[in-house]
């Protein structure tokens, strides 16, 4: 069974790896401890925007089966990152799926678009995003990215070795 974590106070931040940029995910005793990326690949991780951000597990059941659903709406400032999130990553990420990292605000990281029973077969994927220019002169231009991924397990901790 999955330690249990207590995510609470929201997420401090968010890395984003794209499926096929992964060559391994490592895990020991229900904790994920490494994430291997093909050469020349980096995870995207961009500025968020502060209280905007959420993750949610859901307890569900698929076609009879007990499962878990896994939100993510990450919202990140526009000019951070503005190449990385353009339109050739938001096709691969609806498309081909990630595995995010989420860091919550009490300190504790999870891995999630990935399981120790089904590995990358359910990776998050982009349900959707909004553009948001801003009402006033010196608002930031935002992204919000709403990813989501259906799993027989709950999010592993992260804790790298």
């Amino acid at each position: 069974m999955t330690p249990l974590y207590k995510p609470v106070g929201g997420i401090a931040g968010v890395s984003l790896y794209r499926k096929d940029d992964i060559e391994a995910v490592r895990a020991a005793g229900g904790r994920c401890v490494g994430i291997d990326l093909r050469t020349g690949a980096a995870p995207l991780t961009a500025l968020l925007v502060e209280d905007r951000s959420s993750y949610t597990e859901e307890s569900v059941r698929e076609e009879g089966l007990p499962a878990t659903r896994h939100t993510l709406k990450a919202v990140f400032y526009w000019y951070t990152g503005r190449e990385e999130l353009a339109g050739e990553l938001l096709e691969a990420l609806a498309t081909d799926g990630a595995v995010a990292c989420v860091e919550l605000r009490n300190g504790e990281r999870l891995v999630v678009g990935w399981s120790e029973r089904l590995g990358l077969e359910q990776p998050l994927r982009l349900t959707g995003y909004r553009f948001f220019s801003g009402a006033k002169p010196a608002d930031l231009p935002q992204l919000e990215l709403h990813l989501e991924s259906c799993d027989a397990s709950r999010a592993l901790r992260y804790e790298p070795a």
